[in-house]
Formats: C-alpha cells, structure tokens, sequence
C-alpha cells in the first residue's frame, strides 16, 4: 500500500434535515399572533366601514328628502279665488297647489299638504308630505320643535299666510320658512316659489262669466 495516499477519515455527520419541535412550536404562535393582529385590524376597519356608511345614508336620504320639500315649494301655483286649493299656511301645515309633486304626475298643478306630525311614543316630529293613506314621511327630528314661517314682499316674516292684518296679499308669500332641529342642532330650511304669486286671469274673469 501507498504510504503517500491519505488516509480515508470519516465525515462529520451531518445536521438532520426538518424543524425541532420547539421550533414549530415558535412559528406556530406568531403566526397565531400575527392573525389576531390582523383579524382585530380588519374588525376595526369593518366597523368604521360600516359606522361611515349608515352615516352617508343618512345624509344622502337627508338630502334627497330636503330637495324633495324645496321642488315642492318652488312648484307652488296659485289657484283661482273661492277654489278649494287656494294656498294657505298656519305653523304645522300648508297646502294648495304645485307642479311639482311628490309623484310621477309632473307639470299639471295637483292639490297637496305638507305637515309638521308629532309622535308622541317616538318623542319626534315628522315633515309628512299628504295625508291618511297617502302620507309620506320625508324627514323626522328629535322632540317637538318645527314651525313654518311665511315671508312677505317686504320681508316681514310671519306665522300664517294670509296674514290675518295688514294686506292685500298675494296668493303665495315669497318664501317659506321650515324651523327644524338637524344633527348640528337648530336650523331653518328657506324654500322660494318660482312661479306666479296670483292666479293668471280666466277669460270669464275678464269678460264676465257667460250668460
């Protein structure tokens, strides 16, 4: 034998392939720790999600309602006198004539009533577009306060239309004031009439009614 070749000398045994088990018992609670984590940020972000929408509903809704109540009032007609439409206003209630009612049947005057509706059991107070059967509800607030408010050509503000002294008046005043309470507390929705304050003449008005 070759004196000069090297000896074969054994190999360090090498390191078993795998994870302890202390070791998987470590990577197993983070990974637990790190889904809690997660979990509770995506319950956080869920709530917030959830708490902004109804928020924005509430406000959308608020709005299409406040837009609904001001067409109205711009639509108001005035209707001919001794009629039964004839526009009046006391502090919970109006009505008369408007072509822009809450319905599909735009343009032609229709008769309405817009209302200030106290639930007792609710403790609240409801701006109700109609009545009996046929009354909506478009906003609501907390309490008993809301009034309207009628305002003249010389911007004299008051609590019925007709005035019950001075005068003459128009059919329709020139504005009309709703006293409600919002979310940010007190405030007054102001809706201006677009059309004519006094009926147009009939032909009858100007020739006399026929024999």
């Amino acid at each position: 034998m070759n004196s000069n070749c090297p000896s074969r000398q054994p190999s360090p045994r090498g390191r078993a392939a795998g994870f302890t088990l202390i070791e998987v018992l470590v990577v197993l609670i983070l990974v637990g720790l790190i889904s809690a984590i997660l979990m509770e940020g995506m319950e956080q972000t869920f709530w917030v999600s959830g708490h902004f929408d109804s928020q924005i509903h509430a406000m959308q809704a608020g709005a299409m309602a406040t837009d609904w109540y001001r067409e109205t009032v711009e639509g108001l007609q005035p209707d001919f006198t001794g009629e039964p439409d004839v526009f009046s206003g006391a502090a919970r209630q109006f009505s008369g004539l408007t072509t822009d009612p809450l319905s599909d049947q735009y343009g032609a005057p229709l008769a309405f009533t817009i209302s200030l509706d106290y639930d007792a059991d609710r403790d609240e107070t409801r701006l109700v577009y109609g009545t009996g059967t046929h009354a909506t509800t478009l906003m609501t607030w907390p309490g008993t306060a809301g009034k309207f408010q009628y305002e003249d050509t010389q911007g004299a503000v008051h609590d019925a239309w007709p005035p019950p002294l001075g005068g003459p008046w128009p059919q329709l005043p020139t504005a009309i004031l709703l006293h409600r309470v919002d979310h940010g507390g007190r405030e007054i929705l102001v809706a201006t009439p677009m059309g004519p304050t006094t009926p147009l003449p009939r032909v009858q008005d100007l020739f006399g009614q026929p024999q």
